[in-house]
């Protein structure tokens, strides 16, 4: 997904899978908000591999478990508004499937961390 939007802030025409999926390329006044994606996405990536012990990167615990619970509603939410609201099929046919796959990861890597 970082990797996504950072093609997207340099004008490679895919934005039809994100955000509406209304513009082909997303204009220059809107390209911040693919900046921020970009940011958010690599500090989860990072999170991530830090929670699997790949790299060495940690946050408090309780913090932690606020990401991990943060990431996860928001792909629950990712979901419902690329099945409900996103007009582009672009952006339905790639997103769902990668934001259930993620939701599931992000899940299933909270319990496992709670001992569930």
């Amino acid at each position: 997904m970082c990797c996504l939007h950072v093609l997207l802030i340099f004008g490679v025409p895919i934005g039809e899978y994100v955000l509406g999926g209304k513009e082909k390329v997303i204009p220059l006044r809107k390209r911040w908000i693919n900046g921020i994606f970009a940011c958010v996405f690599n500090f989860l990536g990072v999170f991530y591999l830090g929670k699997a012990g790949i790299i060495s990167f940690a946050l408090p615990n309780r913090l932690s478990n606020g990401v991990m619970i943060g990431y996860t509603v928001f792909l629950a939410y990712a979901i419902i508004g690329n099945i409900f609201f996103t007009e582009s099929k672009k952006e339905k046919i790639v997103m769902i499937p990668s934001s259930i796959i993620c939701f599931i990861c992000s899940f299933f890597t909270f319990l496992i961390i709670q001992g569930f």
